[in-house]
């Protein structure tokens, strides 16, 4: 779900 969006900017954040 969330991990989608850090995913795009390389970070382990759920917020990115």
């Amino acid at each position: 779900p969330r991990a989608v969006f850090p995913s795009i900017v390389g970070r382990p954040r759920h917020h990115g």
